[in-house]
């Protein structure tokens, strides 16, 4: 789980994943939209799922290589 403030006067620190991007769904948790993306680079035979979400000027991030299935559940069940 990557946590990235970005403020004018702070400095961020994204991380990125490598591949090609696609948004497929977006998860409603409370009021806060997330955006799921999968992430397939043509090397690896299984892609990862990029989640992102904003809350109170702070962005979050969680990836990995998980099934859709078990992220979508993690995102619908996490406290934000």
């Amino acid at each position: 789980l990557y946590i990235d403030k970005q403020e004018g006067h702070t400095a961020s620190k994204t991380n990125s994943m490598h591949g090609d991007e696609e948004n497929i769904l977006t998860v409603d948790n409370n009021g806060v939209q997330i955006s799921v993306k999968e992430v397939y680079a043509e090397e690896k035979e299984i892609p990862s799922y990029l989640a992102e979400w904003e809350k109170n000027n702070t962005v979050y991030t969680l990836s990995g290589k998980i099934e859709l299935e078990e992220i979508k559940k993690i995102l619908e069940n996490m406290e934000i």
